[in-house]
This record gives structure tokens, C-alpha cells and sequence, in this order.
């Protein structure tokens, strides 16, 4: 009976915003409607394993769309190069200007 309550809920609020559609982007922004909707459905079903009121209250629909609007961080991967070679002498420092300077002084 619960889940038929929370499909209800999503109903009207499917229906409002398919009836309001610049209300969805202007509370969306870059967000997608369809993960907005999946947000709106898991935060109804924490609700009502609480026990409270299955609708959301302004503070949870603000931190969905603050969530939904973050942006996402790209992992970057950097090859960092050792100015060193291994030889069968050892490390060979591969930075001549250094070397010579270290020679000379």
C-alpha cells in the first residue's frame, strides 16, 4: 500500500512539471529530469521507512537539486617523467646543464 502511495505522489509531481515544464528547468538547471525523478522517488521511500510524511520537504528537494547540480570531477592522470635512466653504473641524471655545472665548480 505504501509504494502505491509514493507511485501517486511521483504521479503528481510528474503531471505538475509535464504541465509547468520551464518550472522543471528553472528548478533543474543542467540537471537531468529523469534523475531528478529517481531522486525524488528514493527520498520518498526513506521517508516513509521513517515513518514520516512521504512527501519532501524543502530542504530535501533543495539538497536533490544541489546534488544533482554538482558538477562532476574528471580524474586527470599525469605521466611524470624521471629525468633519470637506469644504467649498469647506476641512475644516470639526465640533466647535462647540472652535471656540468657540478663538474666545473
Amino acid at each position: 500500500m505504501d509504494n502505491v502511495d509514493i507511485e501517486i505522489y511521483l504521479s503528481q509531481v510528474k503531471t505538475f512539471f509535464n504541465q509547468n515544464p520551464e518550472q522543471l528547468i528553472k528548478l533543474l538547471g543542467q540537471a537531468s529530469a529523469e534523475e531528478f525523478f529517481n531522486g525524488v522517488k528514493e527520498i520518498a521511500m526513506q521517508n516513509m521507512e521513517k515513518g514520516e510524511d512521504i512527501q519532501l520537504t524543502n530542504n530535501q528537494m533543495i539538497q536533490l537539486v544541489v546534488e544533482l547540480n554538482k558538477p562532476k570531477q574528471k580524474v586527470q592522470t599525469t605521466e611524470v617523467l624521471v629525468p633519470y635512466i637506469n644504467h649498469k653504473f647506476g641512475h644516470i641524471f639526465l640533466n647535462w646543464l647540472s652535471l656540468i655545472y657540478i663538474l666545473l665548480y
